[in-house]
């Protein structure tokens, strides 16, 4: 085993698997190598088994011979209605009618053996064949990862990808060390959904993290349901939709309905990018919005003010010229911020829609009664054993031979072989749903059962009340740091070089009615550098001289086990 000795010597890897995108790139370094689409195109087998994945799916039918995409379908190791890697039986139960980046058809094994098959292609593409043996690797992560499952993830990264040690690093604590502080309110505009999380002295305060469905994926449907509305003006046909560059070559042919429909968003993706499909006011305070505190008002932008300014023209890919006005480019951005009914309605229909997708999640996950789970494990056990699980078992049973581990895991360092019954019921009360009316409630039930929730609550509000709320449920005296450093990351924020300005203000006029001392500061990098915030802090952190201190060694992954991770990796 290679021995390592300082971080600036061992080349380490920083890797994050998101929902819309993977980034992968050497520590030090301050953009990643590998970035491509977490999204892919997967064929199965008779036997519903992924045995092959295309990652250029986007502008050409899949099946040259044919023309067609065949049975060729998508997939995504990142679970939509979480936000993890977790198999959901229902993770996107109708993909042509929701292909926000889910599966079209689900396997127990899909999320994982997908997420290990991204880290693969990060490595052979943008890293040029390093050698997973050689990198430590630091892997992003979500800060409302449940900790059975931060565990199995250890696992498949010692036991199947065969690193020599690793470091799971949340998120929001990356994306403060991207902007030089350990302390700080973390605003993640990711594609699924906009987290809010709170970090203290590099520590991540979790009765602060706030959630909202609303995030860039919302962002581009609004925009394609204005270039939509506008293309059929155009044509004088109510039945005309937008043709995506695929289609125009190809003389108008369709393809498969979710790989069409992708194509869509991807071209209103690129036309809000472009800055016309988005926008936020550069009025501020022409249209005021009452927040709920006395005396205050929200600056949402002066839409009613640039009614009759004249229109943004934008080309479609079939040269047909759409204009665009400034209010309906307003209204994108206040789907995120406006506090205007049309807004809080699109965030409350998301927020009920959020919550009946994990209901289902959770409804389709029956706790194992104590009475029959020494039967029921047993055969899980014969069932659902997995590759990886074999893989463990074999390598533990070596272990236990030479021992290596004993005493310290039990039986001779061999476990019980993985199960996905088990792992969704060790998760089930990080998942539970928790929406804005039912905070404070009682405690949720399932099957009888009562579940000690650990889940982020999902709201309706609005970013800058989402901020404020965050911070205020942390310790009185966190506050005003955490509200004295508002970090603005992911892909989301870049919808406007203006939107740090707005965040501020909004945040400033919701706390000064009743703290007017208190400084509002929002620290946003560049635009470029914004939608990889967190990886940045993750390459910054792996570049440490002490990283070879902080990360789990495959020794000391074979002395402990995966539960290492919860004391070395808070």
């Amino acid at each position: 085993m290679l021995a390592y000795s300082g971080g600036t010597d061992v080349g380490a890897i920083v890797a994050e698997v998101g929902h819309y995108t993977t980034k992968m790139g050497f520590a030090g370094e301050d953009y990643p190598r590998a970035l491509f689409r977490s999204q892919v195109a997967a064929q199965r087998d008779s036997s519903n088994k992924i045995h092959k994945l295309r990652h250029d799916y986007m502008h050409h039918p899949l099946d040259v011979k044919s023309g067609t995409d065949g049975d060729w379908e998508t997939a995504n190791p990142i679970d939509p209605s979480t936000g993890l890697v977790y198999y959901s039986s229902n993770a996107n139960p109708s993909a042509e009618d929701s292909p926000s980046g889910g599966s079209s058809k689900s396997g127990e094994d899909d999320c994982f053996e997908l997420w290990m098959s991204q880290l693969r292609h990060g490595y052979e593409t943008g890293l040029m064949g390093a050698n997973v043996k050689e990198h430590p690797l630091l892997l992003v992560e979500q800060p409302m990862t449940p900790a059975p499952l931060r565990q199995h993830l250890v696992e498949l990264l010692f036991e199947e990808m065969e690193v020599p040690a690793t470091f799971l690093a949340r998120n929001a604590v990356t994306a403060c060390f991207a902007c030089g502080r350990t302390t700080g309110t973390v605003v993640d505009i990711g594609h699924s959904g906009t987290t809010v999380t709170p970090v203290h002295e590099g520590y991540v305060e979790a009765r602060g993290i706030l959630q909202s469905p609303m995030g860039g994926h919302a962002m581009d449907q609004a925009v394609l349901a204005n270039l939509d509305a506008l293309y059929k003006q155009a044509k004088n046909d109510n039945s005309a939709q937008v043709m995506p560059l695929y289609q125009v070559l190809a003389k108008g042919q369709k393809r498969k309905s979710i790989f069409h429909e992708l194509a869509r968003l991807d071209m209103a993706r690129v036309c809000k990018e472009d800055g016309a499909g988005a926008a936020i006011s550069p009025i501020e305070g022409s249209v005021g919005q009452d927040t709920g505190v006395s005396g205050g008002t929200m600056v949402t932008g002066g839409s009613a003010a640039y009614a009759n300014a004249p229109k943004v023209s934008y080309e479609l890919p079939d040269e047909t010229v759409v204009e665009i006005s400034h209010p309906d480019r307003f209204k994108v951005a206040n789907l995120l911020f406006g506090l205007d009914d049309e807004s809080v309605r699109a965030r409350e229909d998301a927020v009920a829609a959020h919550a009946d997708s994990l209901s289902s999640l959770l409804l389709s996950t029956t706790p194992t009664s104590s009475s029959d789970s020494g039967e029921k494990s047993n055969t899980t056990a014969t069932t659902t054993t997995t590759t990886a699980s074999q893989s463990r078992l074999l390598r533990r049973s070596r272990a236990a031979t030479t021992g290596i581990g004993k005493g310290k895991r039990g039986g001779g360092g061999q476990r019980p072989p993985f199960s996905h019954d088990r792992l969704k019921q060790a998760c089930l009360g990080y998942l539970q749903p928790a929406v804005q009316g039912a905070v404070g409630g009682p405690a949720p039930t399932t099957g009888g059962t009562t579940i000690a929730t650990a889940a982020a609550p999902t709201v309706a509000s609005a970013i800058p009340n989402m901020v404020c709320d965050a911070a205020f449920r942390c310790d009185r005296d966190q506050q005003a740091l955490l509200l004295g450093n508002v970090v603005l990351a992911g892909g989301g924020s870049c919808v406007s070089p203006d939107l740090p300005l707005l965040l501020r203000n909004n945040v400033e006029q919701i706390i000064h009615t009743h703290t007017p001392g208190w400084r509002v500061k929002v620290l946003a990098p560049a635009i470029p550098e914004r939608a990889v915030c967190s990886w940045l802090g993750g390459s910054i952190q792996a570049s440490l001289g002490s990283f070879h201190e902080m990360y789990i060694s495959k020794a000391e992954y074979e002395e402990w086990g995966c539960g290492i991770v919860n004391r070395k990796c808070p």
